[in-house]
């Protein structure tokens, strides 16, 4: 009876580990996958704002602070007008996404720590 408990067990503990392992390489591609995407379009949006001129806008911002008082709405206005609208939204669901799965595994690093340390507790006293 013994030996049908500790097969159990072991099988319990190695499908867990399994399982855990698994958990723990996909957040860290999905995150790695995530960080690459978000900077590929950023480095696409800025070379399109350079090679529209977008950022010669901010020239005005060097005046007189009567001058960006009045013209600030207006540079702000033109800025957006000359975003690239699709990239910038699949930008910003990129990076929302990524925050999401950083803070569930936050919110389940108690979790994941505890299973860890139980799964190499009981290999290591075999």
């Amino acid at each position: 009876m013994k030996t049908l408990e500790k097969n159990i067990i072991d099988r319990v503990y190695v499908f867990e580990s399994k399982k855990t392992f698994l958990e723990i390489i996909i957040r860290t591609i999905t995150v790695v996958i995530l960080l690459l995407f978000i900077s590929l379009l950023g480095q696409v949006i800025f070379e399109l704002l350079i090679e529209q001129q977008t950022f010669d806008l901010f020239e005005l911002l060097k005046e007189d602070i009567e001058v960006i008082r009045i013209y600030v709405f207006d540079v702000l206005y033109e800025l957006y007008e000359e975003t690239p609208k699709l990239l910038t939204f699949v930008f910003i669901l990129s990076a929302i996404g990524l925050i999401f799965v950083i803070a569930k595994t936050i919110e389940n690093f108690n979790r994941i720590k505890n299973k860890l340390k139980s799964i190499f507790h009981h290999f290591s006293n075999r």
